[in-house]
Formats: C-alpha cells, structure tokens, sequence
C-alpha cells in the first residue's frame, strides 16, 4: 500500500488572503481546478484506490477532480483532515488574524507551547487528538493490502502533524520546504507508522533499515 498526502488546489480563500478552515464559501479558483486536473493526469496512484478528504470546501473540490479521473474504489469525508481551526478569526483577513496566526506557529515551534490556540480555536494537542488516532487507525487497516491511499488535506495539518508520524521527516522539514497547492507527499506504512519517500520534489532514502531526508 502506498500513501500519497496532498494538499489543495489554490482557493479564492488563499488569493484573498482570508483564514478559511471551516465550510465557508471558498471553492477553488479556475487556477486551482486546472492543478488538481494536472495533477489527475500526472499522478498514477495503483489500484484499488481509497480517497479520504477534509471536508472544507477547497479539498473536498480537488478530492472530486481527482475522482472523476482516478475512479477509487472508496471516496470517504474524514473530519480528522480538516485544517486547523483558529477560532474567532475564521473568516477574517486583517493584519491582526494573521499575526494571531504566525504567532501560533511560532509558539508550537520554537517555544513549545503545544496547548497554546487562538481563542476558540485549536491547539496543536487538539490536531494531534482528532488526527493521529485517525490516521494510525488507517495504517493499520491497510499497510498490508495492495493499492494506494490518497489523503486530501491542507498545508498546516501536514507541516503540524506528519513529522509525528513518519519515522523519517524532521519536524523542522516542513517549515523549510513548504507544500505548494496540490504538492504531493508520498509515503509508505513501516511498523505502524509511516516512512517519507517523497516530500514535494524532494526524494527521501534509505539508509539501512531507516530512511533519511535528502
């Protein structure tokens, strides 16, 4: 079974600079539909196929393009792939949401301030909470049948979240190589988790029985 995380097409949340990470109307723009399109045709997951995807908007529209062209055997609208919720900005574009914003990042990483969350928002302990169980739960369903599992989520989820469970990817990797829209994680299941063989362009390899980021 092989894994492939991959992030939304361009949203008109994202052109408008709006923090959007719950249903508010922000489909994909032309640009955004015209990457996941591409990406159908460049992208050749094995079957069978199992599609999981956010339900906010802008995924769940890049998880229909690539259905359409792909055909899986299963299509599922999973909560645990949903962005990460930054409360009373919702929906807000000031200055204000997004230094809120950055300085959320900012806490969780350099400070490690894990339970720190805009008001009425979520933590980094909350996104652990609803994904990890979620996603293990996946690995251990299918790390030993054939086909692929394609997960369609969002660029904060993946840079937050993945380093916890692949053996392979530094927490610092993300941060560094930012996923674009509709960038491309590849991954396969080792011993419950997962290993990174492809982030974006870049190829992961092995060394010995572990596997380090090239």
């Amino acid at each position: 079974m092989r894994f492939y995380f991959i992030r939304h097409g361009e949203s008109t949340a994202n052109l408008l600079r709006v923090i959007s990470n719950r249903c508010l109307p922000h489909p994909l723009t032309a640009t955004g539909r015209q990457q996941a399109a591409e990406l159908a045709e460049r992208l050749t997951p094995a079957g069978p196929i199992r599609l999981f995807h956010s339900p906010i908007p802008r995924a769940v529209e890049t998880a229909q393009i690539l259905a359409a062209a792909w055909s899986p055997e299963q299509v599922i609208e999973a909560e645990a792939l949903r962005e990460y919720d930054l409360g009373i900005y919702e929906g807000q574009s000031s200055p204000e949401a997004w230094r809120v914003y950055q300085q959320l990042l900012e806490e969780w990483v350099e400070f490690g301030r894990l339970d720190a969350a805009a008001p009425g928002g979520e933590s980094w302990l909350d996104m652990r909470e609803r994904f990890q169980p979620w996603l293990f739960q996946r690995i251990g369903e299918l790390e030993n049948r054939p086909g692929s599992a394609v997960f369609i989520s969002h660029g904060g989820l993946f840079r937050s979240m993945l380093p916890e469970t692949a053996l392979n990817l530094p927490r610092g990797y993300p941060l560094t190589h930012p996923l674009g829209y509709t960038g491309v994680i590849e991954a396969r299941p080792f011993r419950g988790k997962l290993v990174i063989t492809r982030y974006g362009p870049a190829r992961f390899t092995v060394i010995g029985p572990k596997e380090t980021g090239l």
